[in-house]
This record gives structure tokens, C-alpha cells and sequence, in this order.
């Protein structure tokens, strides 16, 4: 399986604040949404426009905001398994299950 090169769109230096999301809205501008922590009430507020780039997003890529704060793009992976490569991860799962069964049989763990 092959990973899809990461392409920099755009530098934005947004500088992140703790325990903010970042993400890239469908407007293709930054936005910031404060993530819920353990215990709190979620308070559900509208997402805030950081940085304001306004690029056209196209279809079968994901935006995404690295580390530096700039936007970046993949090569969507949605169904991009086909043929050889789903059969292979079918028999690799059907011998990673065969092994666990033949193991717990032997130490008598396997209820059937």
C-alpha cells in the first residue's frame, strides 16, 4: 500500500493555543473550536475563523493544519484498496485469527 505524498498549500503561521481543534472549514479558512476535557459541561460554541485564506478545496483531498500552523493536503484514502492488495489484508487477518484460535485452544482459554 502506497502513502500519498503531503503537498503545503498555503503558509499561514497560526500559532496554536492549548486545548484548541484546528481544522480546515469548508469555507477553506482556519478555524478554532476549544476541545472538551474530562468532567467539563459542553458548552457548544460556533467555531472562530483564525486566519482567513479562503482556498478553493478540491474533492478527494483532506485539508489539514500541521505542526507549523499551515495548511497542507493529502490524497484522500477512501476506498483505495482494490483487488490484490484487499485480499492480501483478508488473508493476513484470516492467519492473524487462525493463530490466536490454535493458541487459545492450546491453553484452553477458547469457549465455543
Amino acid at each position: 500500500m502506497k502513502l500519498n505524498p503531503k503537498e503545503m498549500i498555503m503558509k499561514c503561521g497560526v500559532k496554536r493555543r492549548k486545548h484548541h481543534l484546528y481544522f480546515v472549514d469548508k469555507d477553506g479558512d482556519v478555524s478554532e473550536v476549544r476541545m472538551k476535557r474530562g468532567g467539563e459541561k459542553r458548552k457548544r460554541k460556533p467555531p472562530k475563523k483564525v486566519y482567513n485564506s479562503g482556498i478553493k478545496k478540491e474533492s478527494g483531498y483532506l485539508y489539514y493544519l500541521d505542526s507549523d500552523g499551515n495548511i497542507g493536503r493529502v490524497k484522500s484514502m477512501t476506498g483505495s484498496l482494490f483487488g490484490d492488495e484487499m485480499q492480501k489484508l483478508r488473508d493476513r487477518k484470516k492467519k492473524i485469527l487462525r493463530a490466536a484460535t490454535l493458541r487459545n485452544k492450546k491453553e484452553k482459554k477458547y469457549i465455543d
